[in-house]
């Protein structure tokens, strides 16, 4: 966005930065007793200046410091300050830190922006998706500002200029005019700041889509979702019967007779109901194939996280004497399957959950992330201390309930 002024003057203009000037730029504050910071070299009063900016921006503005750059022979750097003083687009901090990165002396403030790519894998015609970008301010010194603008006029970017330590910002795009196609179509968004020469370009990818016919939506998508999680469903029951978990009193008369049949469709028939209702709120512009395999992926989560969890307490539990055995004869592959069950639940949910910003609605907000690695690690590490908690407190008492009564 800006290069240096100072590098593209004489030798003698970077050697002026360090030698000592014949009298001292005093500032209005700092040094011993308040009395005001005095710099001795040029190279003194704009580090000064870069620490304590509310001075540098009062110097600035006031052409103190641009007329004491012209009598120590540093006529560039004061006409890069005069420059600079007199740009009033922007603010103040904005107008110091043009005129620092100008004098060549400091590296520019580093700037990170999330997410890298923005992206709506699926829109239909006619909406329009909003999606959050954020740029904040990395380590190290500087004041990051900057503007944002779009390639193509439907793509709407507020608000458009950005600065200090965090920005979010609202990228909209409006399909209204853009063709349905069956392949991604992209446009960039461009950032132009303090921490780079050059614009750094941020890729906003979409594909626009037709809605779905009634019959797709109300039909197929919930028979698809039954079928899909119901035969996931069964295979964990065949597994969990194989792996000699009795089946309940009530279950045998009701569905079958045999452990392998009974756990297969009860296990299968949870899972069927709960993937048929994922696919029924199924958001609009998703296909089949696409819905199934974010669902898919957050099951497969699930499954791992509560596979840890069961482990941990099936651990915990054998190794507490007080406890004795697994509660039902249980072994720790039938604590770990049988815990397994459940894990369509939170899929499930999280995959309808993200049907709800496009439910009556014109407008597609982000989808939500499939996987939180801070939120995951904190599920785990909490419910282990629980768990691990309840052992220890929970082990002497049924302890004491299991010795019998003295007369």
């Amino acid at each position: 966005m800006m290069t240096s002024e100072v590098d593209k003057t004489p030798e003698s203009t970077q050697w002026i930065l360090d030698h000592k000037t014949s009298e001292p730029f005093i500032f209005r504050s700092g040094g011993f007793f308040g009395f005001g910071k005095k710099a001795w070299t040029i190279r003194s009063a704009l580090k000064y200046m870069d620490r304590h900016p509310q001075d540098g921006i009062y110097h600035l503005e006031n052409g103190t410091l641009a007329a004491w750059l012209e009598n120590q022979h540093g006529e560039a750097i004061a006409n890069l300050a005069r420059t600079a003083a007199g740009n009033r687009g922007i603010d103040a901090r904005a107008v110091l830190e043009t005129f620092l990165l100008g004098s060549g002396v400091f590296r520019r403030p580093r700037m990170v922006i999330k997410p890298r790519k923005l992206g709506i894998v699926y829109i239909l015609s006619g909406q329009k998706a909003r999606l959050p970008l954020r740029i904040r301010q990395g380590r190290g010194r500087g004041h990051l500002f900057g503007t944002l603008h779009a390639e193509e006029s439907r793509v709407r970017i507020d608000p458009s200029r950005f600065g200090g330590k965090k920005s979010d910002i609202s990228i909209t795009l409006d399909t209204s005019n853009l063709p349905i196609s069956t392949k991604t179509q992209q446009t960039m968004v461009m950032i132009d700041s303090s921490a780079s020469e050059e614009p750094v370009a941020v890729p906003f990818r979409f594909k626009v889509v037709s809605r779905p016919v009634p019959f797709t939506r109300w039909v197929i998508r919930p028979i698809t979702g039954f079928l899909f999680a119901g035969l996931l469903g069964a295979i964990l029951g065949a597994l969990l019967a194989k792996s000699g978990v009795p089946l309940p009193a009530w279950m045998p008369h009701l569905v079958s007779n045999s452990a392998i049949g009974g756990w297969t469709i009860v296990v299968g028939a949870l899972w069927g109901i709960l993937g048929g209702i994922r696919g029924l709120f199924q958001p609009l512009s998703w296909p089949v194939h696409y819905a199934l395999r974010r669902c898919l992926v957050r099951l497969l989560t699930w499954l791992a996280i509560i596979g840890v969890i069961a482990f941990i307490l099936s651990y915990g539990w054998r190794h507490t004497p007080s406890l004795g055995r697994l509660p039902f004869g249980l072994s720790g592959n039938g604590v770990l399957l049988s815990s397994l069950i459940f894990a369509i639940i939170p899929a499930a949910l999280g995959e309808i959950w993200n049907e709800r910003s496009t439910r009556h609605s014109t407008l597609v907000q982000s989808e939500q992330p499939l996987v939180r690695p801070g939120f995951l690690v904190s599920l785990v590490l909490l419910s282990s201390m629980l768990a691990f908690g309840a052992m220890r407190i929970g082990g002497p008492f049924i302890e004491k309930l299991k010795q019998p009564e003295i007369s």
